[in-house]
């Protein structure tokens, strides 16, 4: 158990590192080194790239749809190379449109995290964890005094 828990670590401090490159870092580059002479078209540029980060995040549902059809290395092999591998090529672009197709595809790639990291924490960690044990004991459902069980317990303050 304790060597699952140190591979999600480092796992989610990689897929930090990642996130965080394309989340501040692109646009930066954008406005420092590739950006127009222009100030509108320079906006312009900077938008398009710290836009494309949420909007390309709905793409996990592709990305889902994926990892039920593929085998969990195979989908780690497709997510780094989607996700990692264009953001390595950033330093081999020469204008704006390289960095822009480079961080889309980055982008793309990124989204697959959602249904990976759901995958994993249900399948690494065992069921009788801190969290189903709040459950089993305190129902959603409405309680014995009128309210739902949680909302008894952590907005009251009424323990069990």
């Amino acid at each position: 158990m304790r060597g699952v828990l140190a591979g999600h670590v480092v796992f989610a401090v990689l897929y930090s590192a990642l996130f965080a490159n394309i989340a501040w870092l692109m646009p930066l580059l954008v406005r420092l080194r590739f950006g127009a002479d222009d100030t509108y078209w320079k906006n312009w540029q900077t938008t398009l790239v710290t836009a494309s980060v949420p909007v390309l995040l709905i793409c996990s549902i592709f990305w889902g749809e994926l990892l039920r059809h593929v085998s969990l290395r195979r989908y780690l092999l497709i997510f780094w190379s989607l996700g990692a591998v264009p953001l390595a090529c950033v330093a081999l672009v020469q204008n704006y449109w390289q960095l822009l197709a480079c961080h889309l595809v980055t982008s793309f790639g990124t989204a697959g995290w959602a249904p990976v990291n759901g995958y994993l924490l249900k399948n690494f960690y065992p069921r009788c964890t801190a969290r189903s044990r709040l459950w089993r004991r305190q129902p959603c459902g409405p309680g014995r005094h009128g309210g739902s069980g949680l909302r008894r317990r952590f907005v009251d303050g009424d323990s069990p």
